[in-house]
């Protein structure tokens, strides 16, 4: 049973933000066109025409030249809302040639019907030109459509150097109308075997002329997760989600020897276990040197070993080279790296080494075959037991609990010192005041002295809105000495901030405590 709560951990993730048709590459003649809201090549109509030295609009149609940001700007600046956020004028009916119409050049369109569409000219000649594209907004006859498709663990975006999903590795899908409208996420039992078809739902991989029909875990209208079968070549190749007899549009999916990700709860916190006890690894439960644990993630590679569809009840090794680094620390003693009892699942047995930082948030990286992992955080103290971190004066109980609630009100008060030769010292403070979650707060924080995290998001361009707290007015109130103010931002609500006289912070930096006042103008509780 406890194993089985770790599996949900594993698999359950939130739904993203929906596309349509999902990077599908056409290569076009001379006096041919594509129309981006059905996908199809066209010989009139359309989107636009290919006449070998320019792109045409055609009917109502209107775009621009974005720049030659290549596959990066294609995956993770060009979304659907960044497309929206530019005014109508700047879609135009100027034809794309000359400099912008070469390899690499993203080029952003406003189609007949209405949609945004993205365009990367992957190569161009005099003869021919072949585009990938991702039109927003369009469907097929109501069917299935795939956004992504990612590392169920890491769900690092497509893109990225470590991106892309391993054979035998459980990954997840995004989209919409992929299974039965209000199917949830229930884990199949995979003792029984996991099947083909779930609410509806099927799906297909071809890479290099192999198609295979991964195993499914759960379905819902915009999430399935599936293990993709050991037998997959890797190479890029396509990927379709079939409902309701409709086939989505192909997805590209690439799919790599090894790009290991941990699983993660609690925002941004690894799934580890005791290896023992079995134990959950937490912030009231922390690591530590000496201890031998499990991560628990996926994408160590193919496991010809394992099962793709039903736990066998063993584990099986599988031949990769890994490291293993605990806030900056390397773990010299890993002992099993491999598949677990699930399909899909992989661990890591290892222990912690000596010597790592304490605190709540100490990154961890995973290289398997140079191949870097997601940067998860795991608690780590001396002594085990309830973790504290030293910047900032947490301890594991404040965040369990803080991590229950669905709001949290935070307040965050700097004092900054800085020295340059030649001039006296600077002193300043600043402070802000915003309202989180309580996971988010608890999960993800800066990592704990000693370690950092790198952050692997693709931007959207929906920015989250953040509830901005006033606190009234604050003050500094320095050892021996009178209040001074410290004035809100006028343009960046919740931000406080004053240039403190010299002398304010003492030099040696080891003062009696300066105190931080703040009036208490209105602001509402968090709910519980």
């Amino acid at each position: 049973m406890k194993t089985l709560h770790l599996l949900s951990l594993v698999l359950f993730t939130t739904g993203l933000a929906l596309a349509d048709i999902a990077n599908q590459t056409q290569t076009l003649k001379v006096a041919t066109g594509l129309n981006l809201d059905n996908g199809t090549v066209v010989s009139s109509g359309g989107d636009f025409l290919f006449t070998g030295t320019t792109l045409t609009y055609q009917g109502s149609a209107t775009g621009f030249f974005v720049g030659p940001l290549g596959a990066d700007g294609y995956n993770n600046v060009a979304t659907g809302p960044y497309l929206k956020s530019f005014p109508a004028s700047t879609y135009t009916t100027t034809a794309i040639s000359g400099g912008a119409l070469v390899a690499n050049a993203l080029i952003a369109v406003h189609t007949n019907a209405g949609n945004y569409a993205k365009l990367l000219i992957q190569a161009v000649s005099a003869t021919s030109i072949t585009i990938e594209f991702t039109t927003y907004g369009t469907t097929i006859n109501g069917g299935p459509t795939v956004t992504d498709v990612q590392n169920n663990s890491s769900l690092i975006p497509d893109g990225f150097p470590n991106a892309g999903i391993t054979p035998s590795t459980l990954f997840v899908i995004h989209g919409s109308n992929m299974a039965t409208p209000g199917s949830v996420a229930v884990l199949q039992d995979s003792t029984l075997g996991l099947p083909a078809t779930l609410n509806g739902a099927s799906i297909s991989v071809t890479v290099g002329g192999k198609t295979v029909t991964p195993a499914i875990y759960y379905s819902t209208p915009t999430q399935i997760a599936a293990v993709l079968p050991e037998a997959t070549p890797t190479g890029t190749g396509t990927l379709t989600v079939t409902y309701n007899n409709i086939a989505s549009f192909p997805a590209t999916i690439h799919v790599v020897a090894s790009a290991y990700g941990m699983s993660t709860f609690n925002g941004n916190t690894a799934v580890a276990t005791d290896a023992v006890t079995g134990a959950l690894l937490t912030q009231t439960n922390a690591g530590m040197p000496g201890e031998i644990i499990i991560l628990w993630g996926t994408g160590l590679g193919a496991d010809p070993l394992d099962s793709d569809t039903t736990s066998n009840g063993s584990q099986n090794p599988i031949n990769v080279q890994v490291q293993a680094y605990f806030g900056g620390v390397q773990a010299t003693n890993i002992a099993y790296v491999g598949g677990s009892i699930y399909p899909g699942v992989h661990v890591i047995g290892l222990t912690i080494p000596a010597g790592v930082p304490n605190g709540c948030f100490v990154p961890i990286a995973i290289t398997v075959g140079g191949v870097t992992s997601n940067l998860p955080m795991l608690p780590i103290m001396d002594n085990g037991g309830v973790c504290s971190d030293k910047w900032s004066g947490y301890t594991g109980s404040q965040l369990s609990q803080v991590a229950g609630q669905q709001n949290v009100h935070v307040g965050l008060v700097y004092l900054v010192q800085s020295t340059t030769p030649g001039n006296a010292p600077a002193n300043v403070a600043l402070a802000t005041f915003n309202q989180q979650s309580g996971v988010g707060f608890a999960g993800m924080p800066a990592p704990s002295p000693g370690g950092c995290i790198i952050g692997q998001t693709s931007f959207n361009g929906i920015v989250t809105p953040t509830t901005y707290l006033d606190p009234g007015t604050l003050s500094i109130t320095p050892p021996g000495g009178t209040a001074i103010p410290v004035p809100p931002n006028p343009s960046l609500p919740g931000f406080f901030f004053a240039s403190l006289p010299s002398g304010t912070i003492p030099a040696n930096g080891e003062p009696s405590p300066t105190k931080a006042r703040a009036g208490h103008r209105s602001a509402p509780s968090p709910p519980r």
